[in-house]
C-alpha cells in the first residue's frame, strides 16, 4: 500500500511555501464578488454630469422672518421620504406678474403670491391653480396720540400708510369718497419714511402690514409703551372686506403685543402658494405634505407655520381656481378656472 506521507508532506510544504490559505481564498471571493453585489446601487446612481431633480419655488423679496420660514419649509422637504427625490429650491423674482408668467411657461414649479395679485392675474392663467393657503399679512392700526381711541371713517386724525401692502391706500380714498370727504388726510408713506414713522411719529394713525407677531413691531412698542394699537370702527372692518373679495378679517389675540390687553379683529391679506396645473403629483402632493404634515409640531416654533389654517384653503376656493389635489383632499369645489 502507497504510503500518504509523500501528499501530507507536500500539503505541509504548499502551506509553508504560502501558496494555498483559506483567508486569503476567502477575501479573493469577497473582492471578486463585490462589483457584482455594488451593480444595483451604481445603476441607480445618475450618470456624471446628470442634474440633480429640483423643484423650483419663485418668491418675492422676503423679509428676515419670512426667509426662515421659507429655509423651514425647505428642510421639512428634504426629510420627508416620498417616492419624489426632487429637491427644494427658491428664486428671487419681484414682480408678482412675472413670476407667474414664469410658472405658466415652465421656468419653475411653484410661485409665492398673494391674495390680491392671485385674484387679479391668476385668471389670465389657465395653466396654473392655487394650492395652498399660507401665512396672512395683517393691518396693525397705531397710533401715539392719547385722544384717539379707533381706526374710523371718516378718520378722527392723519392716516399714514405704509406702502408694504397694495390696498390700504387705494381702499381708504375709494372709502373716503363714497363717505363724501373732501381731501381727506390720509397719506402714503413710502420706504425709510415708513420705518421712521414707525419709530418716532406722534399724532397721526399708522397702518402698518405685517405677518403677527411682527419683531420690528414688538420692539418698539416694548420700547415705547405709548404706541399701542386700535380696534376698527363698528362697520368699518365690513366695508374693508366687502370692498375686496380677497381680503378677510383675523383675530390677534390679546397679549401678541406689549401692552395690548385685548383681542382684536383686524383686516387679513394671505399669501397664496400657486402652481401649474401639469406638475406632476408625486410633487404637488410632497407639498402638501410638507405644509400639513407637520402643521402641529412647527407651529411650536415657527409663527408662520403655526398661523396656516388648513380650512382657509375652502374659504378662498370661492374666490380663486385651486388645484384639484387640495380640493379632493380638503373636500371642497374650487372656483372654475
Amino acid at each position: 500500500m502507497p504510503s500518504l506521507a509523500p501528499l501530507r508532506g507536500g500539503r505541509r510544504w504548499w502551506r509553508r511555501r504560502g501558496r494555498f490559505r483559506p483567508r486569503w481564498a476567502l477575501l479573493g471571493l469577497a473582492a471578486w464578488m463585490m462589483p457584482l453585489l455594488m451593480m444595483p446601487l451604481l445603476i441607480m446612481l445618475p450618470a456624471p454630469g446628470a442634474a440633480e431633480p429640483v423643484a423650483i419655488l419663485l418668491t418675492g423679496e422676503t423679509t428676515l422672518a419670512e426667509r426662515a420660514f421659507l429655509d423651514d419649509l425647505q428642510s421639512l422637504w428634504r426629510g420627508l421620504l416620498t417616492p419624489t427625490s426632487a429637491r427644494l429650491a427658491t428664486q428671487p423674482m419681484a414682480d408678482p406678474r412675472r413670476r407667474l408668467r414664469a410658472l405658466s411657461r415652465r421656468r419653475g414649479d411653484f410661485a409665492l403670491v398673494n391674495a390680491a395679485s392671485a385674484t387679479v392675474y391668476l385668471r389670465a392663467h389657465p395653466r396654473l391653480a392655487a394650492l395652498a393657503v399660507l401665512w396672512a399679512d395683517m393691518l396693525h392700526p397705531l397710533t401715539r396720540d392719547p385722544s384717539v381711541t379707533a381706526m374710523t371713517m371718516p378718520p378722527l386724525a392723519e392716516v399714514w400708510v405704509f406702502d408694504q401692502a397694495p390696498y390700504p391706500y387705494p381702499l381708504l380714498l375709494e372709502l373716503s369718497a363714497n363717505a363724501k370727504v373732501e381731501k381727506p388726510p390720509i397719506f402714503l408713506m413710502e420706504g425709510d419714511m415708513a420705518a421712521d414713522a414707525l419709530d418716532y411719529a406722534r399724532g397721526p394713525v399708522l397702518l402698518h402690514s405685517a405677518p403677527w407677531p411682527d419683531p420690528v413691531l414688538a420692539g418698539i412698542m416694548k420700547r415705547d409703551r405709548t404706541l399701542r394699537l386700535l380696534p376698527f370702527a363698528p362697520g368699518l372692518l365690513e366695508e374693508f372686506t366687502l370692498a375686496v373679495p380677497w381680503l378677510i378679517s383675523a383675530r390677534l389675540p390679546a397679549g401678541s403685543y406689549p401692552g395690548q390687553t385685548q383681542g382684536l379683529e383686524l383686516p387679513a391679506l394671505h399669501h397664496i402658494l400657486v402652481a401649474r396645473r401639469d406638475l406632476p403629483e408625486a410633487i404637488a402632493a410632497k407639498m402638501l405634505d410638507t405644509l400639513y404634515r407637520h402643521e402641529t409640531a412647527m407651529a411650536l416654533y415657527s409663527p408662520f407655520f403655526s398661523r396656516m389654517e388648513s380650512q382657509l384653503n375652502a374659504v378662498f376656493g370661492k374666490v380663486l381656481p385651486f388645484h384639484p389635489l387640495t380640493a379632493k383632499r380638503f373636500n371642497f369645489t374650487s372656483a372654475a378656472p
